[in-house]
């Protein structure tokens, strides 16, 4: 479904589209809008499952309006993304792009299970509340890539709810980038899981936070002891914002560094680790760069 004009576009399914034995060949859904000065909404609602050989939903608008993608039951099988969210229109400074995924949905995607980005400068948000599975790419990658002017806007905020999973066999569980002056927030609750990250946060912008919580569940990194676990990351040295990393519930396990809080800038680093909480780095043994919690104020 796409349009030229200036209306919104909608896509409600409610049937299965391909099926594991005879998958469709490019994308389960496609809604696009392609025209840059429309204002309107591409929202897509899956009520069911997908089999696809590209991506299971493509939803993009090049305009001026918002992009939204809610899964809410089934299974989306994706040669590429499984959902995949975008605003391509550098000068869309209005549009968010929001993504939700139900408890009892699942993605099981050969690249990133969820793509959530934009180019302007609205907001990005995605809430999963499934099993969002990622083999080659991201389990979640949700970015704000727009102008990077000192006037430029957009948050980046992902929520891993209890009980859901986002993980990656060889990227990051939930990476999540900003290069605006907005803040970066991920919450974790459930299971997060990745071979070069379990949670990367960052932002390049020389305004805005960056914030990782966790407050049960699990965060994993499985790969090279380069990686982290939960890592938090300012890198302008212009940026007077902290990076916080607060851990009051679950554990955190990685083969490199178990917290890794670094800013270039001269604003505050922050990591608390409440009772109960265990953060492990260097969790190969033997000879391991990992530590368990690294502090880094670069900048002051």
């Amino acid at each position: 479904a796409s349009t030229t004009g200036l209306g919104s576009v909608t896509v409600t399914q409610n049937g299965a589209i391909g099926s594991g034995g005879d998958p469709v060949t490019n994308d389960g859904i496609q809604a696009t809008v392609n025209n840059a000065a429309n204002t309107k909404l591409v929202l897509v609602t899956t009520n069911a499952s997908i089999d696809a050989g590209n991506n299971g939903v493509t939803a993009t608008t090049n305009g001026l309006g918002g992009v939204k993608v809610d899964q809410t039951a089934g299974t989306i099988t994706a040669g590429n993304d499984g959902i995949n969210a975008t605003i391509t229109n550098a000068v869309n400074v209005a549009g968010n792009v929001v993504v939700n995924t139900s408890a009892g949905a699942a993605i099981l995607a050969t690249n990133n299970g969820i793509v959530a980005t934009t180019v302007g400068e609205g907001d990005v948000f995605v809430t999963n509340a499934g099993n969002t599975k990622a083999t080659n790419g991201d389990g979640i990658f949700a970015a704000v890539n727009g102008p990077g002017l000192p006037s430029s806007d957009g948050f980046v905020t992902v929520d891993n709810k209890a009980g859901a999973t986002a993980s990656s066999t060889n990227g990051a569980g939930i990476k999540a980038l900003n290069n605006s002056n907005d803040d970066v927030v991920v919450s974790n609750a459930g299971t997060v899981s990745g071979a070069t990250f379990g949670i990367t946060a960052k932002t390049t912008g020389i305004g805005g936070a960056v914030t990782v919580t966790q407050t049960g569940g699990s965060t994993a990194q499985t790969g090279a002891d380069t990686g982290a676990g939960i890592s938090a990351v300012i890198t302008a040295a212009g940026n007077s914002d902290q990076v916080f990393v607060n851990l009051t519930g679950g554990t955190v396990t990685a083969t490199g560094d178990g917290v890794f809080a670094r800013t270039a800038g001269t604003g505050l680093v922050k990591v608390d680790v409440a009772g109960g909480v265990t953060v492990t780095g260097g969790s190969a043994g033997g000879v391991s760069n990992g530590d368990g919690v690294v502090a880094i104020a670069a900048g002051g």
